[in-house]
């Protein structure tokens, strides 16, 4: 082997010689790994988000807590875009794998296939949460609209109970003299 055929690697797929180190990652590598940290933000983030929620269904009073539902609205914009953020790096990895040997490629869409899968079921649980949360949300309005009405009709039975009295007893009163 002469010295200019040590320096090339054969690729055995192709028949062909290429200088690239056989030994170094593909480029889409460097995105798979940017997309796994940016999952793990994403898990971390929903975890906040539930605490949040957990908070606010809680919370002693019925007062309201723009607060609470400022950081919520906040999380859950955040991690919206952390979703967008995941579904670009997905496409970028996508079309850093093109134009690659043929085992590259069927390595790079089996990666692929995988992380599709994780951020559809870590969107489906977020999308869970939310609509879990928005229930318990209007549920709870709904059961205290209907304690508060409930109250306002025996509230206003009593005023109209007492405004009888009174009147009967102005009228006792002024029949008395």
């Amino acid at each position: 082997m002469d010295d200019r055929v040590a320096l090339v690697n054969r690729d055995p797929e192709i028949g062909f010689f290429t200088s690239r180190d056989s030994r170094l990652p593909p480029e889409w590598v460097d995105g798979v790994e940017e997309f796994h940290y940016e999952i793990s933000r994403i898990e971390e983030k929903v975890k906040v988000l539930a605490a949040l929620h957990d908070k606010h269904m809680n919370r002693p009073t019925l007062d309201d807590n723009s607060d609470a539902e400022t950081a919520i609205e906040r999380a859950s914009h955040e991690i919206t875009q952390m979703f967008q953020h995941c579904q670009r790096l997905i496409r970028q990895i996508q079309s850093k794998s093109r134009g690659t040997t043929a085992q590259e490629e069927r390595i790079s869409q089996n990666v692929l296939t995988s992380l599709v899968t994780s951020l559809q079921e870590l969107y489906f649980g977020f999308r869970q949460a939310q609509s879990k949360y928005l229930k318990r949300l209007n549920s709870r309005e709904e059961r205290s609209r209907h304690y508060f009405d409930m109250n306002m009709t025996v509230i206003n039975d009593d005023v109209e109970l007492l405004q009888e009295e009174l009147q009967n007893g102005v009228m006792r009163f002024l029949r008395g003299y």
